[in-house]
Parts: C-alpha cells; structure tokens; sequence
C-alpha cells in the first residue's frame, strides 16, 4: 500500500497563492500575462520528478496548538491536470495530515467513473478522490463517502486499506458491548483485507464526483483503458450547492 505521491512530500496537499501584479504599460501586458503562464506552468513539477520542488511552511497544529511543518509541492498529473499536494506534520504531538486540492477549480461538470478491478496491478492505480466525491465498492456494499478519506491520492490498494484501519477502530470496545455485530464487522474487515491483498478478485470501483475533479489511473494513457469507463454528467441543484 503506498500513494504514488512523492516520497519526500509524506502525503498530499494544495493550496494556489494569490497572484500580485504590478502596474504593467498597456502595451506589455499581453507579453506578461503570457510570461506569468509559462513561469506557472513551470512552477509545477512531474508527480514522479525525481527532485520535486517542495516548499516547506512553519504552521500552527491545529491538533496541539505547537509549530508543526507543513510541505506543499505543486505537481502535474499525468493525462489529468495540475494540483497543489500538501501534507502537515507536528513532531510535538504526532498529528499528521494530507490532501490535494484544485485551488477551488470545479469543473464544467460532474464525473462518474467505473473501473474493473481484474489483477494486482490495478490495486496500485493511482486514485485522486476529491473532497465532494464519493467511492463504491458494489461487490460489498462499501462506499466511502465525500467528508472520509478527502481530498485524498492514494492507490486503490492504500484506500481500502484506510477503510480498514477505520473499521478496525473501537472494535475491542464494541466487542463487550455489542459482540454479534462486532463479529460481522469482523467478517467484512476479512474480505476487504482479501480484496486489498489481491486474492478477492475482480471487483469494480465506482467514484462519482459532482466537482469533476477526481481522478483514476490509466494504464493504458494515452491509450483507450477497457477497464476503466468514465461519464460526465450535469449537476444538480443539489449538487450545485454541495460544489459551492
């Protein structure tokens, strides 16, 4: 179970600074306005560079109240798009925090994406989750909704392992308390650790995001993937409102 997120980063994140523009002759702005794209463009680097450009932010752990560290690295995903990784570390009190933001960009419209699951191979496909998406595992009846797991990269592998390690919380507590309903949990928390490990296999994936803004591997870029379908979709209303 490892994210495909930079090593050196231990996580992901986002955040777009303010541009600041100077007063600018009308007669250079053209030439500056296409100067400040390419040198943001620039600004960020390829997920797999082997030196990314990470900038690293004394912050305040919201945890503890201590100077925590937080690391943003502004990257490009591969046939998807650029996107700020950011993660938080507090060496006082152990709190630690990731996520990938957009910069608040949200799509012309939303987006439904269903991968089949065949091979061990496809646990490791990278997976960008939003914060207004959600995941379903059918096969189980699983699904993690848009506030669980946020704004998050990781493999399909390393999401169902998070799902676990959710699930596995309180367990010996519920188990005096409630002990039939701890044995189900404990049944499921089995298969799932079947499908993380590769053994349960096929099974689909499905994440709809009203925000567009999530992501699936393709393994087969720039390629067609005939195990990967993806739609988009006009929001509702409802939607509309989740989006902001």
């Amino acid at each position: 179970m490892s994210a495909k997120a930079p090593a050196a980063l231990g996580g992901t994140t986002t955040n777009k600074g303010d541009r600041v523009h100077l007063d600018i002759e009308e007669g250079d702005k053209a030439a500056t306005t296409q100067d400040d794209d390419t040198t943001q463009s620039e600004m960020f680097s390829d997920i797999n560079d082997d030196t990314p450009n990470i900038t690293e932010l004394q912050s305040l752990c919201i945890n503890c109240h201590e100077d925590g560290m937080t690391k943003l690295l502004l990257t490009r995903i591969p046939y998807f798009r650029e996107v700020i990784l950011m993660s938080f570390a507090c060496e006082h009190c152990g709190f630690k925090n990731s996520e990938v933001q957009f910069g608040g960009t949200i799509q012309e419209k939303g987006v439904r994406m269903e991968l089949a699951v065949q091979t061990r191979e496809d646990l490791n496909r990278q997976l960008i989750k939003s914060d207004t998406a959600v995941i379903v595992f059918p096969e189980i009846d699983l699904e993690i909704p848009a506030k669980t797991q946020q704004g998050t990269i990781n493999t399909i592998e390393g999401f169902i392992a998070k799902a676990i390690e959710g699930l596995r919380e309180n367990q010996e507590e519920r188990r005096a308390i409630d002990p039939a309903t701890t044995q189900k949990i404990d049944e499921f928390l089995a298969n799932l650790a079947l499908m993380a490990a590769g053994i349960t296999l096929p099974f689909t994936v499905i994440i709809t995001d009203p925000a567009g803004n999530s992501h699936i591997e393709n393994l087969h870029a720039p390629n067609v993937d005939p195990q990967l379908k993806i739609d988009t979709y006009f929001r509702s209303e409802a939607e509309d409102l989740i989006c902001g």
